[in-house]
């Protein structure tokens, strides 16, 4: 039986068990339970300032018996610069997320060591209105099944910096010299992976998984992945790209290095030897943890794929059939099935025509880079309420939200919004500080009922390239109540997805 449990500071919540899920691919064995974790509204008042940082408030999660845990957040807003910190208390692991981070982690977190995260909502450097859910915790438990190899394994602990675990499927991938840092594996790995780890620690004595520091860990660009799913031996490939990671800014290249040279295979010959390096699993510190194995490169006569006698296990799908004594991989290892000298283990060549065609077509993070969308917060004198945010960033072809909360203006019964083209401050009218410059054209207006708290507005925006690194700047009013009051103010960059941009 194990527990959760909440210790909140200055924070009270409520706490929903649900029945827990078990898995052991990947992430080895699991519990997850259900929350119901919410701050409600917290105002920050821009008091950070530099590099020092001061919580709004904070709550532990305990997972009693957890060897590691990640948080599955629900809605979360960040006004004014906040940040959410969360560290873990075993190894101290952090890792800081920002409103355009948590929105590419998909409202999730890294992978945290131990039995107890802290969350800190920090404060940002401008006032605003924040607020963070916690919808789910998924942790690991202590759970290891022995499984046995054909012949002698042979395998040893290594170091590459190109090769990462998949999770939580529990694969392997690498990074190759391709334009933009791109990563390779098996495509029946892809369907679950979100999060590529590098520099991965040894296992317990039991087997269950550490992990690596959350800036180690690269949250998958959905919008990069091409895959064929696996189809067969010889035709099992995916390609895909990952986020810069959120705590150091930097792209998985930038840190690890520019990856194995892809190429074709060379014309066979016997004698040449093959390593396959990856996070195969194993009994006790080595399971799932990188290893490597050399054997000999097998002919084959059937179909277009590589066959070999270096050892494999669970796990190694996805890793790098490498030419030993270079940095050139000829193909991505996928099937296991060892009974030499007859056959070996299989994998899928680098002139798999699907495989190339991907790769000649780079889609999401891989692709040429645009302009980074982005929605600043801005209050000007700081006079008017913090009552509008940006829920999601204005993107090319997508659909861009805002929301305007009326809990600070009773009787509120309309919400006006304008974008201008040009931004102001300074100038102040009856109604709090007027922060759009209507003195330049209109991008947009809108008018909507109020519900008297949060409204939503959606809006589209064309998927014209010409409209990447518009800006323009959005402030809202409310009418009714003891007369119209107006917001801060929304400075927008339009920016396109990197698949959307030529």
């Amino acid at each position: 039986m194990h527990r959760l449990s909440l210790a909140l500071s200055l924070v009270s919540a409520g706490l929903a068990l649900a029945p827990a899920a078990h898995a052991q691919a990947g992430e080895g064995a699991t519990d997850e339970v259900v929350l119901q974790i919410d701050t409600g509204l917290v105002r920050g008042h821009g008091v950070r300032r530099g590099s020092i940082d001061v919580p709004s408030t904070a709550f532990h999660l305990y997972a009693e018996g957890a060897v590691w845990m990640r948080v599955f957040f629900g809605d979360v807003e960040l006004g004014g610069g906040a940040r959410l910190r969360l560290t873990s208390l075993a190894d101290g692991g952090v890792q800081t997320l920002d409103a355009a981070s948590i929105v590419e982690w998909g409202n999730t977190s890294a992978y945290f060591n131990g039995d107890v995260v802290l969350v800190e909502l920090l404060e940002g450097s401008e006032a605003g209105t924040s607020r963070v859910r916690v919808d789910r915790v998924r942790y690991g438990i202590e759970s290891f099944t022995l499984f046995s190899i054909c012949g002698t394994d042979d395998r040893l602990a290594t170091t590459d910096p190109s090769i990462a675990r998949l999770l939580p499927i529990g694969c392997t991938g690498f990074l190759i010299d391709d334009a933009n840092g791109g990563l390779l594996t098996a495509g029946h790995c892809m369907g679950s992976v979100q999060i590529a780890e590098f520099n991965v620690p040894p296992s317990n004595e039991n087997g269950t998984i550490n992990h690596p520091s959350p800036t180690d860990q690269y949250v998958v660009d959905a919008a990069s992945v091409q895959s064929n799913g696996g189809q067969g031996i010889g035709d099992d490939w995916a390609y895909f790209g990952v986020q810069r990671n959120g705590d150091t800014g930097l792209t998985v290249r930038e840190v690890q290095g520019p990856g194995f040279q892809f190429r074709p295979p060379p014309t066979w010959t016997p004698g040449v030897d093959v390593r396959i390096t990856g996070f195969g699993i194993d009994a006790g510190p080595p399971n799932q943890v990188l290893q490597t194995s050399v054997g000999e490169w097998l002919p084959y006569a059937g179909e277009p794929e590589l066959q070999y006698g270096a050892d494999t296990m669970g796990g190694n799908s996805g890793g790098p059939v490498q030419l030993d004594g270079t940095r050139v991989v000829m193909g991505i290892h996928t099937h296991g099935g060892c009974a030499l000298p007859t056959f070996g283990n299989k994998g899928t060549t680098w002139d798999n025509p699907g495989l190339q065609a991907a790769l000649a077509n780079p889609l999401g993070v891989l692709a040429a880079p645009g302009v980074r969308p982005g929605a600043g917060v801005r209050n000007g004198l700081g006079a008017n309420p913090w009552a509008l945010s940006s829920v999601t960033n204005p993107v090319l072809g997508r659909n861009w939200s805002f929301r305007t909360d009326a809990s600070g203006h009773p009787g509120a019964t309309h919400v006006v919004s304008v974008a201008s083209v040009g931004g102001a401050e300074g100038k102040v009218v009856s109604m709090g500080e007027l922060l759009v410059d209507l003195g330049t054209p209109l991008v947009f207006q809108t008018v909507i009922a109020s519900s008297g708290a949060l409204d939503t507005q959606t809006l589209a925006i064309p998927n014209d390239t010409i409209l990447a690194g518009v800006t323009c700047t959005v402030q809202s009013a409310f009418v009714g109540g003891a007369g119209p009051e107006l917001t801060n103010a929304l400075d927008l960059l339009v920016g396109c997805h990197p698949d959307t941009c030529p």
